[in-house]
């Protein structure tokens, strides 16, 4: 399901911000780095990697949903 607004620029929250939820930080984990969610490296890799921004950039230049779903 997109969340695009009707002039095709990403929605956002009341803060300005393009929100990031778990399942998509799941989905990604599961697509980029391939790291299963019963693995202990989920949380350094968040982290470390900065992965709530990464969706944010790929949801803002158009490429989240080409990312996670190849």
């Amino acid at each position: 399901m997109s969340r695009r607004s009707h002039h095709g620029r990403q929605a956002r929250d009341l803060f300005g911000e393009i929100p990031v939820t778990w399942p998509e930080i799941w989905d990604w984990l599961e697509a980029i780095p391939k790291i299963p969610r019963d693995s202990w490296r989920p949380v350094y890799y968040i982290e470390y990697w900065n992965v709530p921004e990464k969706i944010r950039a790929a949801k803002l230049n158009g490429t989240y949903h080409q990312i996670i779903n190849p």
